[in-house]
């Protein structure tokens, strides 16, 4: 479960009804040419009030449409963003073997176009299974972090930032190669830096994904199965819980 304040759950449902008059206007073909009717928007705020379902038919659609824009791209830098969201959109739609080819995609194309190093494209690598490559990328990631803070030791730096979320990304890497639920649930750190408010949480931020996935990832663990990244699990409570604090 997400924790949310009641004011993010209120302006959650309202972002909700915003998105769907815009897809109703996609269907209606009224919306301009070219703009993202924001299918992919409203399945992760559907998963995050935990309407499962019908976050999984819309991601289907938003699938589709990146799908589409992958295509229709000129050349390989360029279809690097709709790459990336063709994947997410998978992801939420819980077509796992194919989330997990066109994530495999996805890092090939960054790492083509000069962005093997990123955030992103550790997060494709995590999601894909590629463990040992996130690691390398996460690893790179927070020594950068750890430069910034005049450290040189990752020990004493997880003991001081022990909520990076670099590092949390990082650890859970390793837990899910090592099949470690104590390094995964460290994850659950990541909840200080959960957007405040549903207008941030854009189209598949990775802390979110992040911290949603970990859930599922302690229930396979817990079940003793092998972990694997996804976002849903028979044994996680869907929805929001109260903030604490």
């Amino acid at each position: 479960m997400r924790p949310a304040t009641r004011k993010f759950r209120r302006e959650l449902d309202q972002k909700v009804e915003r998105l769907r008059d815009r897809i109703g206007a996609f269907d209606a073909g009224s919306l301009a040419q070219g703009q993202n009717p924001g299918f992919d928007r409203l399945s992760e705020c559907l998963f995050l009030r935990g309407e499962w379902e019908e976050a999984k038919a819309l991601a289907a659609r938003a699938a589709a449409y990146w799908s589409a824009a992958v295509a229709a791209a000129p050349s390989e830098p360029q279809k690097c963003e709709p790459a990336f969201h063709f994947a997410s959109s998978l992801l939420f739609a819980d077509d796992l073997e194919r989330a997990r080819a066109a994530f495999s995609d996805g890092v090939r194309l960054f790492a083509e176009s000069g962005l093997a190093g990123s955030d992103d494209t550790g997060y494709m690598a995590v999601a894909c299974g590629d463990l040992r490559r996130a690691q390398v990328v996460f690893h790179a990631t927070v020594v950068a972090d750890m430069g910034a803070q005049g450290m040189s030791d990752l020990k004493k730096f997880a003991l001081r930032f022990p909520d990076t979320p670099r590092l949390l990304k990082l650890e859970f890497a390793q837990g899910l190669a090592r099949a470690d639920a104590a390094l995964v649930g460290k994850m659950a750190l990541m909840e200080r830096w959960l957007t405040p408010e549903p207008e941030g949480v854009t189209s598949f931020r990775t802390e979110e994904w992040f911290f949603a996935a970990h859930q599922a990832v302690l229930a396979q663990l817990a079940r003793g199965e092998e972990p694997r990244f996804r976002l849903y699990d028979e044994d996680v409570a869907p929805g929001l819980s109260e903030k604490r604090g």
